[in-house]
């Protein structure tokens, strides 16, 4: 099938290719140079700011130091973070923490509020090293390239962005501590917003998304590498619904639109329910040896 690049507005078409095992989509051009798809205002290069965050430092620090509080209801308010941020319960706060494509290192930023101190940040697209205080480094390098050892080892939606999963997956269980957790949150294309919207589905992101995953490409990808899939927890919200809509109207991702507040309530309700039945666009995986 053909993609356009909507992001921007480029309409380059791109070939995609589904697998017939696993159902993942791939950009049939793996030699692409998709540099010049990454300009200096991508926004996760955006400066991470030093905003103090008080009300989701206050809230996080009270979970994450309560092992039974009884739901994340308070925790809406870290935007999302709700899915995953059991992980770092248990966690000492110097444990060795590691975030793949995390572009300037905001969300390092953040978590370090929350009290750890030892955040490292991989980001081949940056112009070069950034430290921050606190404890946060960001290499510019690919992760291919870094060696180290880490309790945690974040993907937020950068694996979608990488054309070799499964060399990626075998070092990323290289680098795991034992005991430590591997979570890759990710587009998933065995979802509603694909089945609905096909080409016009707003994660496809030609052509920065080489692979659009699905749960069983992840699982084999988990077993060839030695990791047990744990867990799976889906995170999609409205925009699989508000952009795909864009898209299908030949409306680029940053151009603004009209909609109603009814309709963004009844899209918002819709990814909740898409979420509690496993058919939402994005999921957490959470892997561990």
């Amino acid at each position: 099938m053909l993609v356009k690049e909507m992001m921007y507005g480029l309409r380059e078409e791109f070939l995609y290719f589904r697998c017939a095992s696993c159902g993942a989509l791939q950009l049939a051009d793996t030699h692409l140079d998709i540099s010049k798809y990454y300009p200096n205002d991508y926004y996760s290069f955006k400066p991470a700011t030093a905003k103090k965050y008080f009300l989701g430092r206050f809230l996080a620090n009270w979970y994450l130091n309560r092992p039974r509080f009884p739901g994340l209801h308070v925790v809406s308010h870290l935007k999302g973070y709700t899915a995953w941020i059991d992980l770092l319960k248990g966690l000492k706060k110097d444990a060795a923490i590691l975030d793949i494509g995390c572009g300037t290192g905001g969300l390092l930023r953040r978590i370090s509020t929350w009290g750890f101190t030892n955040l490292t940040g991989v980001e081949p697209y940056i112009n070069g090293d950034i430290s921050y205080p606190g404890g946060v480094k960001i290499i510019k390098a690919d992760v291919l390239q870094h060696q180290d050892e880490y309790d945690l080892i974040m993907l937020h939606h950068s694996f979608e962005h990488m054309n070799n999963p499964l060399e990626i997956m075998l070092h990323l269980a290289q680098m795991l501590r034992r005991g430590g957790k591997i979570l890759i949150r990710t587009p998933v294309s065995d979802s509603f917003a694909f089945r609905k919207y096909g080409v016009s589905w707003y994660q496809l992101d030609a052509p920065r998304h080489i692979f659009l995953h699905t749960t069983k490409s992840v699982t084999i990808l988990a077993k060839e590498s030695g990791l047990v899939l744990q867990q799976i927890a889906y995170d999609s919200t409205e925009n699989q619904i508000l952009d795909s809509e864009k898209y299908a109207r030949d409306i680029t991702l940053w151009e603004k639109v009209n909609v109603s507040r009814s309709h963004k309530k009844s899209c918002k309700k819709w990814a909740k329910h898409l979420n509690g039945i496993n058919d939402g666009d994005q999921a957490c995986f959470v892997l561990h040896k």
